[in-house]
């Protein structure tokens, strides 16, 4: 499960990590990003990958899905969306109640699998890496670097495994609990 994560990337670093030349959307850091708000991501748009704000939570029927789980990626429903990618620093997940905040780390941004469909959009989970398994029993998918465009461009449902990437779990406050708070104190180690 991925139920919030944190952006806070300058434009020249997403420009530089995703090839991103058009922006279609202002933002601004967000560091408790919360199901409903509007989140860059990024898409292709006319050949080229575009940066664009859309709501998190995809309406599947009756359900506003948050999160799409990789095995449930292989029924047809789903083959009609497009993919995109999640701009992330990092991911909170909860432990005995204690928020952590994941991250790789080298902290670099990273980006985190994507559907959309009609400025909706979920984050893809998939089983737990080795790191993981001791936090959570989901992850979101993070794309491995250098094959983001893969990802936009294909159909293919390969790069849809645990991370190897080495990480890094931080203990915070429990500030994150409420999407009302939003600031770098939510990222602060305690």
């Amino acid at each position: 499960m991925c139920g919030r994560f944190v952006f806070y990337s300058d434009k020249d670093d997403v420009s530089l990590m995703f090839n991103v030349r058009k922006f279609l959307s202002v933002y601004k850091p967000n560091y408790n990003v919360s199901p409903q708000h509007d989140v860059p991501i990024i898409s292709r748009v006319d050949d080229e990958n575009v940066l664009l704000a859309m709501r998190w939570g995809m309406q599947v029927g009756k359900f506003n899905m948050i999160n799409i789980r990789t095995e449930t990626m292989e029924k047809p429903f789903f083959n009609k969306m497009g993919h995109c990618i999640v701009l992330a620093n990092g991911f909170y997940e909860w432990k005995d109640k204690q928020p952590r905040y994941i991250t790789l780390k080298d902290r670099r941004l990273f980006g985190l699998a994507g559907i959309f469909n009609d400025h909706t959009f979920s984050i893809i989970t998939t089983s737990p890496n080795v790191f993981m398994k001791s936090i959570h029993d989901r992850m979101p998918v993070i794309i491995p670097k250098g094959k983001e465009e893969d990802w936009i461009l294909s159909k293919s449902l390969e790069l849809l495994k645990p991370s190897n990437e080495e990480m890094d779990a931080i203990k915070v406050s429990t500030l994150v609990n409420s999407p009302k708070n939003n600031s770098s104190e939510c990222i602060k180690a305690i």
